[in-house]
C-alpha cells in the first residue's frame, strides 16, 4: 500500500512540475522470494495516459542511461523509515550521489513548485514520497484532480471482477481494519516515542489502545459508530486466531478473507491486500487504525468517494451517576465564661 500511495503522489508531483514520470514497478518480498508487478497488473493501464501526457517505463528509462544528479529524500509521516535504494539498485542505477533530505510531512502544489519548479536537473529523483502530496491549493482544481484520481485508481480487470463478486456476496456491510501480528511491537515503539520530549506532533495524544485496540475497545468503537447487532461486518486483519475474533465480535455477522479463499486463485497473491482495501473503501461505515498505512490507503480511496471514515480511539467513559457531596454541618459551640 505504501508503494501505491507513493505512485499516486508521484503522478501528482509530475503534473505540478510538468515533468515526465518514470513509471516504477511494484516490488516486494513474499514466502517465495522477491516479486515484481507491472503497474498494469494493479491499475487500469489506459487511465494513466489520461492523467499524464508524458510517462516512460522504468525499463526504458534505464536503457536511456540517465543518471540522477541528486536524490531528494522527502520524509513522510514516519520519520524512522530510512531512504530505500533497493528499487534503484535492482535496475543497476547507482545512487552514490548527494541526498538532500526535506524534513517536511505534507506539501501542497505550490510548495513543490516553489522548491523544484526552477530545478535544472535533468533527472529529479524522489525517495520515500508516499503520503507526501497534500492538496492543490485551488479548491476547484483539487476537486477535479480527486475525480481523475478516482478513475485512475480503478483496479485491473481481474481484480475488478473478483471485487464485484465479493461485494455481491456481502450485500450491505461495514468494514473494520484490525491490525495485529508484529504491529504490537510497532505500537509499543510509538508509545515510547510519544513519551519523549520534543516528539513529533502526530504523536500528540497517542494512546496504545488506539494503535493496538483490544476487543473491548473494538466493540465500544463499533457501538459508538452505530454498528448495530446483526450488521454484516467485513474484517480485514492479519489476526491468526480467527476463532477468537469471531467469538469476541459475536452478535455481528462477521466475514473475513478466509471465507472467500476458493475465489482468490483468480489474482496474484500480492494483489490480495489491495483487493481488501477496495472492499473496505466501498463499505457503508469504516473503522481503521490511524497509525497504519494500510488504513490510510483505504481512507484515501473513501475520500475519493466522499465516504466518511473513522479511526479506533479510546472510548469515551460512560457517564456515571451524579456525584453527591455530603454537606458538612458546623455546629456552634458556646462556652460559658466562668468567674
Amino acid at each position: 500500500s505504501n508503494q501505491r500511495d507513493a505512485f499516486v503522489d508521484a503522478i501528482l508531483i509530475a503534473k505540478v512540475l510538468n515533468r515526465t514520470l518514470v513509471v516504477p514497478s511494484i516490488q516486494g518480498e513474499n514466502g517465495e522470494g522477491n516479486y515484481v508487478l507491472h503497474y498494469s497488473d494493479v491499475f487500469d493501464a489506459t487511465s494513466l495516459s489520461v492523467l499524464l501526457e508524458d510517462s516512460v517505463s522504468i525499463e526504458d528509462f534505464v536503457k536511456a542511461g540517465l543518471q540522477p544528479d541528486r536524490v531528494v529524500a522527502v520524509e513522510g509521516n514516519v520519520r524512522y523509515i530510512p531512504p530505500n535504494n533497493r528499487f534503484f539498485k535492482s535496475y543497476g542505477i547507482s545512487l552514490n550521489v548527494p541526498q538532500i533530505p526535506l524534513f517536511i510531512n505534507r506539501l501542497s502544489d505550490r510548495d513543490f513548485q516553489r522548491l523544484f519548479g526552477n530545478c535544472n536537473d535533468q533527472v529529479l529523483a524522489f525517495n520515500n514520497i508516499y503520503n507526501t502530496f497534500s492538496v492543490f491549493e485551488d479548491k476547484d482544481k483539487d476537486a477535479a484532480m480527486r475525480e481523475e484520481l478516482q478513475n485512475f485508481m480503478s483496479p485491473s480487470a481481474e481484480v475488478a471482477r473478483l471485487l464485484y463478486k465479493i461485494e455481491s456476496n456481502l450485500g450491505n456491510y461495514h468494514c473494520l481494519h484490525l491490525r495485529r501480528g508484529d504491529f504490537m511491537s510497532y505500537c509499543e515503539f510509538l508509545n515510547e516515542e510519544s513519551l519523549q520530549e520534543g516528539h513529533e506532533g502526530w504523536l500528540d495524544n497517542f494512546h496504545f489502545k488506539r494503535c493496538y485496540p483490544d476487543y473491548e475497545t473494538v466493540r465500544k468503537n463499533m457501538q459508538e459508530h452505530h454498528f448495530k447487532k446483526g450488521d454484516r461486518v467485513y474484517v480485514t486483519t492479519d489476526e491468526k486466531d480467527l476463532k477468537t475474533l469471531y467469538k469476541e465480535l459475536g452478535g455481528y455477522d462477521v466475514r473475513t478473507l478466509e471465507m472467500f479463499k476458493p475465489w482468490l486463485h483468480a489474482i496474484d497473491d500480492e494483489l490480495i491486500p489491495w483487493l481488501e482495501q477496495l472492499v473496505c473503501s466501498r463499505a457503508e461505515r469504516f473503522i481503521g487504525n490511524r497509525y497504519s498505512t494500510f488504513t490510510r490507503s483505504i481512507v484515501r480511496e473513501r475520500n475519493y468517494r466522499d465516504a466518511d471514515s473513522n479511526y479506533f480511539r479510546q472510548p469515551t467513559p460512560p457517564a456515571g451517576p451524579p456525584t453527591v457531596v455530603k454537606k458538612t454541618v458546623v455546629k456552634k459551640v458556646y462556652v460559658k465564661k466562668v468567674g
